[in-house]
């Protein structure tokens, strides 16, 4: 071998080196970043999963307040010696209504039940509070759709 052999060679062997440790030093930086990569997608999937369970949990409180607000009652005097007017002042419509009040409050035409009673519609109920009644509380009990769950509402007698 003549020394411009051995030259080219060691020139040779150099850049085959160089290039080698460039390759390691890239592959070095690519799993790097590709580490870094995978912890921020996993992150980031984290992250929507609490979005999602925060968007899921308001869904289901609007769906309640919405079907709490789908059926309102509203009792009001008719005058002195007339029926209270109950009416369902809500947007949705009342299944088997129960009007129920207390065993010493006088009543006419008792008990009151009605199937169905839709919105801005209503029903006459005859109840007199006397001095002698010790609760005049007035109880609304329906359902929000024929199969639902009973709800219930009370307020006090309307006085006349």
């Amino acid at each position: 071998m003549t020394a411009t052999t051995a030259a080219v060679t060691t020139a040779s062997d150099w850049i085959t080196a160089g290039v080698a440790v460039l390759a390691f030093l890239l592959s070095v930086a690519a799993f790097v970043y590709s580490r870094r990569a995978t912890r921020a997608a996993e992150a980031s999937a984290k992250a929507a999963d609490r979005s999602a369970a925060v968007a899921e949990r308001e869904e289901k409180r609007q769906a309640q307040e919405a079907e709490e607000r789908a059926v309102r009652w509203q009792l009001t005097s008719t005058g002195r010696y007339r029926p209270n007017r109950l009416t369902n002042v809500g947007d949705g419509t009342a299944y088997d209504v129960q009007v129920q009040v207390a065993d010493d409050i006088k009543v006419q035409d008792h008990p009151y039940e009605k199937e169905v009673i839709g919105p801005n519609s209503s029903m006459l109920v005859g109840i007199a509070v006397t001095m002698d009644s010790a609760d005049d509380t007035v109880t609304v009990r329906w359902r929000n759709s024929p199969d639902g769950p009973v709800r219930d509402w009370s307020h006090p007698a309307v006085e006349v």
